[in-house]
């Protein structure tokens, strides 16, 4: 009987699990401090991997001037409040693959559909660099913003931003095999360079 009973159990925690994950999207408890995460804020830099997954953008994150955020193939960045960012001012690398791709996205709430604008934004600062490959940047503000910087995008989803999914001022873009949807305005973009000037 007892055997039955947890059997039962697990089937029923199976089942919830199933009914709050979105399809494609790894489950995630609603709030950080499982033993498995790792809480951040503030000046980062190094190299985030998944086997610290997944990442909580408690407060805005900066990557400092002359610095480098490496973040690899399989990390989930959760950002848990609306308003937060990650801003950079240094370089930031996106070394996702296309099995393993990087995630960034907000909290659900209490296993509610994220909505878009529930986080801030990924901000590149003049001066800075960013290359991102293999990543999803969804419900977001504005999935990447850009001015006076130098920015790749390989094989990204930008989608489902309040506002755009890309917004760039006086920036060096290379776009490639990326898909900008659902955000407003509406793009799906297979390659284009966009220099500046």
């Amino acid at each position: 009987m007892a055997d039955r009973r947890a059997w039962l159990l697990g089937l029923l925690l199976a089942l919830v699990v199933a009914a709050c994950t979105k399809q494609g999207e790894p489950f995630v408890p609603a709030r950080p401090g499982h033993i498995d995460s790792t809480k951040v804020e503030g000046a980062e830099s190094g190299r985030w991997t998944a086997n610290n997954n997944p990442y909580y953008v408690l407060k805005s994150v900066t990557v400092p001037r002359n610095q480098t955020l490496t973040i690899g193939p399989g990390v989930l960045v959760i950002f848990t409040k609306k308003g937060l960012n990650l801003n950079v001012r240094g370089t930031l690398l996106v070394e996702g693959k296309a099995e393993s791709l990087v995630n960034i996205r907000p909290n659900s709430n209490r296993g509610l559909p994220s909505a878009p604008g529930d986080f801030g934004s990924v901000i590149f600062e003049a001066g800075s660099t960013g290359r991102l490959k293999s990543a999803r940047v969804l419900y977001a503000t504005a999935a990447i913003r850009a001015t006076d910087a130098d920015l790749t995008i390989d094989g990204c989803t930008l989608s489902n931003s309040l506002t755009d999914g890309l917004s760039l001022t006086r920036t060096n873009l290379v776009l490639t095999d990326a898909t900008i949807a659902n955000n407003n305005p509406y793009y799906v973009l297979k390659s284009v360079t966009v220099p500046r000037n």
